[in-house]
């Protein structure tokens, strides 16, 4: 496995928690044992990432922005719909 770059704990509404890591050109979510790949074929895995709600974005600026629901990972539409960025952050209460 290459050096992760990006790493974020991903806790959703339902109760449901998850680990994500960026690395390599791709994007893994733990399952317990491993990071099991998502094949997001990215040109950097240098990027950030940061939750909203009950969804994770993932930004490089290289690559579209990802978002990932717990289950799929949206590369288009209207979760996408925002410009390439190199940073994310939710803005607190």
């Amino acid at each position: 496995m290459a050096s992760i770059l990006a790493l974020k704990h991903f806790s959703r509404s339902n109760g449901t928690e998850l680990l994500v890591a960026a690395y390599g050109n791709d994007i893994g979510v733990y399952n317990g044992s491993i990071f099991a790949g998502q094949q997001k074929n990215l040109a950097s895995a240098d990027g950030e990432m940061d939750v909203f709600i009950d969804y994770l974005v993932f930004v490089n600026n290289s690559n579209n922005n990802l978002v990932y629901d717990g289950s799929i990972w949206y590369t288009g539409g209207m979760r996408t719909r925002m410009p390439r960025a190199s940073y994310v952050k939710t803005v607190g209460n």
